[in-house]
């Protein structure tokens, strides 16, 4: 379900979910492989030796639905980090302690060339369409090397991909929010050179506990700046976001408030030119509280959730200019305009057109 290549139905699944195939609604976009059971840490459980069992699972099902993959590297084993290198800080990994070293760049390059030739059909296409190129870089937990050692990563995975699979699309180094703010580390990723070795700016857009669903925008507003200022024009994907920042669900935004948050966090990246944002996660079991739908997806969609597919589905029912393409939504279709690069005046009346929508559907709720 594509409004020009905008994905606003996108999701990651919970690290509990050894199956995607009944995740998502019908109509989802793209899946986010991250916290799935499938980094780079559990699959190379030795030197050349790997375990594609559980990415081979949500691959399988992907393809029954028709879901876009994008697989996010992460988590170095142990037996692969630097022997040489010392980390400035000294905060153990997210995952183990030295899951966020980086990893020696030939080893690095081996799983890379391994995930590849494992994921190519036999007509030459591959069954993951994106690549993250590592997860918030700048959050110790998650990377403790150096901005040069990302660049040499960086340069590797191009390289690579243009190789061997240049139809797979790579995105920069994905900052979040943490000591530096996600303008701030985009800048000196830029101003490094990123840009020329990938195809997509990407990022995390979290904001504090307990902010509007639009307290984003700033953010959005200083990262657009700063493509700007280094004359970078990629596409912006936001691969990871929701109320809580991941943690225990402190009762911030009820229920009952909820479509409203989603409402307003949705609009607010639409207007920004966000072109993709991924839900972390649809169905966690564990202590993160921002779910959409039961754990481990029991069938039932809470309020959030359905307060998304409706704005996506009520976005997607604008009445289109005459050259239209039909496609799935939601088990019926729908006409969508032609892929295109919006102007910034078509892109504001566009927002302005689903605020007015928006607020007549408001307005009729109130009077039930």
């Amino acid at each position: 379900m594509k409004l020009g290549q905008d994905r606003y139905l996108a999701y990651e699944i919970s690290p509990g979910c050894p199956d995607c195939s009944n995740v998502f609604p019908q109509g989802c976009d793209l899946l986010r492989i991250h916290d799935s059971q499938c980094s780079f840490f559990q699959i190379a459980t030795a030197p050349g030796i790997y375990n594609w069992s559980i990415l081979d699972g949500h691959l399988d099902s992907c393809e029954q639905r028709g879901l876009e993959v994008l697989y996010t590297f992460a988590y170095t084993p142990q037996w692969a980090i630097r022997p040489d290198f010392i980390p400035e800080w000294n905060e153990p990994g997210a995952m183990g302690p030295y899951t966020n070293y980086p990893p020696r760049l030939d080893v690095f390059e081996e799983f890379v060339r391994a995930l590849l030739d494992h994921v190519r059909r036999p007509d030459g296409t591959f069954r993951i369409q994106y690549l993250e190129a590592w997860n918030e870089t700048n959050s110790l937990g998650y990377w403790c090397g150096t901005d040069d050692i990302l660049m040499e990563q960086q340069q590797m995975l191009w390289r690579v991909l243009q190789e061997v699979a240049p139809g797979i699309l790579l995105t920069t180094p994905t900052p979040t929010k943490n000591f530096t703010s996600v303008p701030e580390a985009m800048d000196t990723y830029l101003e490094m050179g990123f840009q020329n070795y990938s195809n997509i700016v990407s990022f995390h857009g979290y904001t504090d506990v307990g902010t509007p669903g639009d307290a984003i925008g700033p953010t959005l507003e200083a990262l657009n700046q700063v493509m700007a200022k280094h004359s970078v024009q990629y596409p912006i994907w936001d691969t990871e976001w929701n109320w809580t920042q991941g943690y225990r669900d402190d009762g911030s935004i009820p229920m009952d408030q909820v479509p409203q948050w989603i409402e307003g966090a949705l609009k607010v990246r639409i207007k920004h030119g966000v072109a993709c944002a991924i839900w972390f996660q649809w169905d966690s079991p564990n202590a993160c509280g921002p779910m959409l739908s039961d754990p481990v997806w029991k069938g039932n969609i809470n309020p959030a959730g359905q307060a998304w597919i409706d704005l996506y589905n009520f976005i997607h029912s604008v009445p289109p200019p005459a050259q239209t393409i039909m496609v799935p939504i939601l088990g019926g279709s729908v006409e969508i305009p032609m892929p295109s690069i919006p102007t910034d005046q078509a892109l504001k009346e566009r927002v302005d057109r689903i605020d007015r929508r928006l607020k007549r559907v408001e307005r009729e709720l109130e009077c039930r």
